[in-house]
């Protein structure tokens, strides 16, 4: 299903683009990051006595994003533009337990510990997101803008152990400053608020279910910035 709502947003960006005014421009922007937050908020967890908080390390996430102007332009910069957006994060899964202390030694040596978590292997969490963002209008240079997305998170590990695909929407502002009518930058932030469902098992590479996940939702922030490109 989430394949498919991604297929649908890519379709969706080619339809814009074919239907834009001449005078009106495409833009691409290329982010780079710091990603925190990783917590499954809401608690939930069941069939683990020993888990306190299950959650993803903060790490550096790039990406890219296409925007096409909905209409025409408007006066002084405003404008409702359609975004595409994909970034990418690798990153650790970690296990925080009520106590360290607590945890048998047949379960410690099986895995790194980073102060009072334990990793459980590497993941990839991706956002491929739809939306819409409104440029404020340029004050001095500086086009402030807010953006709404929604689409599907990617869970995934390098050891084929984690494939999840989730639904998750995306809020956001910043500020773009052009150097000229085709290169800029953009600085900018945002939350992603990705639903877990119940019954969503968390499973180690070696097999054991360390969390059953009742009703969760998971919440990243991230600060970027980088370059535009308006052609």
């Amino acid at each position: 299903m989430l394949r498919k709502t991604a297929a649908l947003l890519i379709i969706l960006s080619l339809v814009f683009a074919a239907n834009l005014e001449a005078r009106s421009k495409i833009e691409f922007g290329v982010f780079s990051g710091l990603r925190f937050g990783g917590a499954f908020i809401d608690g939930g967890y069941v069939d683990n006595p020993i888990l306190e908080k299950l959650d993803i390390a903060p790490g550096m996430q790039f990406g890219g994003s296409f925007y096409f102007p909905i209409d025409a332009p408007l006066p002084n910069g405003r404008a409702y533009m359609f975004e595409l957006m994909v970034n990418f994060q690798k990153t650790d899964l970690r296990f925080k337990p009520a106590s360290i202390s607590g945890v048998p030694d047949s379960i410690l040596t099986q895995f790194n510990v980073d102060g009072d978590k334990l990793i459980l292997g590497e993941v990839n969490v991706t956002y491929i997101h739809g939306g819409v963002m409104y440029k404020f209008g340029s004050n001095s240079g500086w086009n402030p803008h807010v953006n709404f997305g929604l689409g599907a998170t990617i869970f995934s590990a390098s050891d084929g152990d984690l494939s999840e695909s989730k639904f998750s929407i995306s809020l956001g502002g910043g500020v773009t400053r052009m150097f000229n009518e085709t290169i800029g930058s953009r600085f900018q932030v945002k939350g992603y608020f990705t639903s877990i469902p119940t019954d969503d098992y968390w499973v180690d590479s070696y097999g054991g279910v360390w969390a059953s996940v009742d009703n969760n939702l998971f919440f990243q922030g991230e600060i970027s910035g980088g370059l535009v490109f308006a052609f």
